[in-house]
């Protein structure tokens, strides 16, 4: 069984997730497990519909997400983080997403899922010492998969509230967005004022 540390590792943030705006948190979890240590970091919660075939119609989704690493960093660099295999550096990179316990997804092997990669973005996936991706056949890259989720399950267990604070930061980036959006348009709403005013003015020379 996985060994957590309890204190946050101090990190920047160095990127966002491709194609998705996230917001990061400054600090990165610790987590030891027996077979290497990994990093994860909250980051916000995916927000979308599925179909539900009860209701039949779609319905609002909310998944939360996480970023784990076995670089400290986040980038991928071996030499800061990685896992053994055979003797061997490797280095793993994924946002995981954590499935609602009614709805997992079932793997090759009719495993019931509860974590899953998150196919819309990318960070690195799985690499060898060299940076080579690692093909999805190789034992290694099943291997890491393994240890990531064990390490995911580990990590969960030990910060129940994650899933409430990735969800908090999906809450707070669309209420700014909106926030941001009402703002712009209260400008342009502004700057027309003024244009109408002009105008106005131009109407009154006009007739005296």
């Amino acid at each position: 069984m996985g060994l957590v540390s309890r204190q946050p590792e101090q990190h920047s943030n160095h990127h966002l997730l491709r194609g998705i705006p996230v917001k990061l948190k400054t600090e990165a979890y610790k987590i030891d497990i027996e077979a290497a240590t990994f990093y994860i970091k909250v980051v916000s919660a995916e927000h979308g519909t599925r179909y539900n075939f009860d209701k039949h119609r779609d319905v609002e989704e909310i998944i939360p997400r996480v970023w784990i690493s076995t670089d400290p960093e986040f980038k991928g660099d071996v030499e800061k983080g990685h896992a053994k295999i055979r003797g061997r550096k490797y280095s793993t990179e994924y946002t995981y997403k954590r499935l609602p316990d009614d709805r997992g997804e079932v793997d090759l092997h009719g495993v019931v899922m509860k974590w899953t990669t998150d196919s819309r973005t990318w960070n690195g996936g799985r690499r060898n010492d060299k940076g080579q991706q690692l093909d999805y056949e190789t034992k290694a890259h099943g291997t890491l998969s393994g240890w990531e989720v064990d390490a995911l399950n580990a990590f969960e267990a030990e910060y129940p509230g994650w899933k409430t604070e990735s969800i908090r930061r999906l809450f707070e980036y669309e209420r700014n967005r909106h926030d941001e959006k009402a703002k712009a348009l209260l400008r342009e709403v502004a700057q027309e004022q003024i244009e109408a005013a002009k105008w106005e003015a131009r109407l009154s020379e006009l007739g005296s």
